[in-house]
């Protein structure tokens, strides 16, 4: 199957679905989509993205809508797509942590078999920097002006979902529920929280890459938050509490990430990242980030591996 490109000659939106197989572009071929900036449609094409140049994955979902930190609502992106486990590994952005899975243009991506795109006719863009004078920039800090709102009453959001294959029927029950249940959990705890003191606790455990830890329960850890559901300015969000109780293994110490909503960089002091545990967006409308979730250490208690099964 061709893929058709646009009147400028680059690829046009491929249509990609859940599970399909893509190839990345070259670099020269991605250069010839990007502006001065070193992004397409206002989402950058990074540096760390380099190395996945002529790698085929599969399409882990559509970016179609997704969560945007400060966002009241769900943001709409168009022709984007997000690949099984190609991770940003924040190398050019001074070692951010975040770990955020890699937004892919279709411009930048065929199916495989397919032909090259035509040679640019002008010097090709360079790949977008890492920042822009005290701002970091990178595709997290700009997907809320690359992106238009989506009121969740919209209901063309949901359609699409269906009819890409990115969310089944089931999956889209499941997390239409669970992002109702959070809502009215959080109205209902609202009035408990406004007594809640501003300043949080801490505790250090001094967790190692690959120890067992178990994350405490939900009263153990409310009592570790203000009334923004935080510990420190560190958000014990909705999509954490189905690994209450649970025992994982650390991944690594979490110490700098670069704020999306700001693009400042933020230090973490007693913070991990736990193995497998990502956001399943089941609490967000199904939203397909997969966006790493961070553990103070408050929130986990030491452990011996659980038993085999």
């Amino acid at each position: 199957m061709k893929s058709p490109t646009n009147g400028a000659g680059s690829p046009a939106a491929l249509g990609l679905q859940r599970g399909e197989e893509a190839e990345v572009r070259t670099l020269a071929e991605i250069r010839a989509t990007l502006d001065e900036r070193g992004a397409l449609d206002g989402i950058p094409f990074m540096p760390e993205m380099e190395r996945f140049a002529g790698r085929r994955a599969r399409v882990w979902r559509r970016a179609d809508r997704l969560c945007v930190e400060g966002a009241p609502t769900h943001r709409r992106l168009r022709d984007t797509v997000f690949l099984e486990d190609l991770r940003c590994d924040g190398s050019e952005h001074a070692g951010c942590q975040r770990a955020c899975l890699l937004l892919w243009n279709e411009a930048w991506l065929r199916r495989p078999g397919d032909p090259p795109a035509p040679a640019p006719g002008a010097p090709a863009a360079r790949c977008a920097p890492a920042a822009e004078g005290s701002r970091y920039f990178c595709q997290s800090t700009a997907l809320f002006d690359a992106s238009t709102p989506m009121p969740v009453w919209h209901p063309a959001q949901y359609a699409r979902d269906l009819l890409t294959g990115n969310l089944t029927v089931a999956e889209l029950a499941r997390s239409l529920t669970g992002s109702f249940r959070s809502k009215v959990k959080a109205l209902a705890a609202r009035r408990t929280r406004a007594e809640r003191p501003r300043r949080t606790p801490s505790e250090t455990l001094g967790l190692s890459v690959g120890d067992w830890v178990q994350v405490k329960s939900l009263e153990e850890i409310e009592t570790t938050l203000d009334a923004r559901q935080t510990n420190r300015g560190l958000e014990f969000s909705p999509a954490m509490v189905a690994y209450c109780g649970r025992f994982f293994r650390v991944a690594k110490r979490l110490e700098r990430i670069i704020l999306e909503s700001s693009g400042e960089m933020r230090d973490l002091k007693d913070t991990v990242v736990l193995e497998t545990v990502v956001c399943d967006g089941i609490c967000a409308r199904g939203c397909p980030r997969a966006n790493v979730l961070y553990w103070r250490e408050i929130w986990l208690r030491r452990a011996s591996p659980p038993p085999s099964r």
